[in-house]
């Protein structure tokens, strides 16, 4: 009984880690695409 409570909260705490790191993997990526857009605005300006 307490091993598949704390197998949940386990799997639980995964997934909640699981989402952080994809949200900050898609805030990184979104970061490098307005600096890549940026770039080609600067380079397109010139």
């Amino acid at each position: 009984r307490q091993l598949t409570i704390i197998a949940s909260l386990f799997i639980r705490g995964r997934s909640a880690v699981l989402l952080k790191t994809q949200l900050l993997l898609a805030e990184k990526l979104n970061f490098v695409n307005d600096f890549q857009s940026t770039l080609m605005m600067n380079e397109t300006s010139v």
